[in-house]
């Protein structure tokens, strides 16, 4: 009957391996906080391999009333696997892309973002999962607008704490 994987053959764990670790996500969100209050984050279409991900378009945005940070870009990482056919997973990845933050006392800062973020997926089957996210927005390179006097040089990270769904 062969070797077996907490009571699944391996043909069942490999099959079931490969469906929990390759292919596309089509759409994923996530509710959290950081420090402007609430964040909402969309990631549409992410690209699966074994030892890669890519999310093509990801949103974020953290904010209250007249402060807040969005960020629109792309995530690349690394996907580590803690069992072994997928179903819990620890997401190394960083986002690239545009980065606006808006403080009322110093104005808007526009340019370009970096956000290293951590997550942890639990698989519920090959088209759902849960996951929490823990992200820093870096605002790299850019400049202020609508501000009076000198501004800061750039405006402090703003960390970020979500849980949502893959689907």
């Amino acid at each position: 009957y062969g070797p077996r994987v907490n009571g699944e053959t391996a043909e069942v764990v490999h099959a079931t391996r490969a469906a929990f670790t390759t292919g596309t996500e089509r759409f994923a969100f996530q509710l959290g906080g950081g420090p402007y209050l609430a964040a909402l984050s969309l990631d549409f279409v992410t690209l699966r391999w074994p030892h890669l991900f890519w999310e093509l378009v990801h949103f974020r945005v953290n904010a209250f009333i007249s402060v807040g940070a969005v960020e629109v870009g792309s995530v690349v990482g690394y996907p580590l696997r803690l069992d072994a056919v997928g179903r819990h997973e620890v997401r190394f990845g960083v986002a690239l892309g545009f980065a606006s933050v808006m403080r009322n006392h110093e104005g808007t800062y526009n340019g370009f973002g970096v956000t290293p973020q951590v997550s942890y997926l639990l698989r519920r089957s090959q088209h759902l999962a849960f996951e929490f996210t823990a992200s820093v927005l870096f605002a790299v390179a850019g400049k202020y607008s609508d501000v009076e006097g000198t501004p800061p040089e750039r405006p402090p990270p703003c960390p970020i704490g979500a849980f949502g769904l893959r689907f």
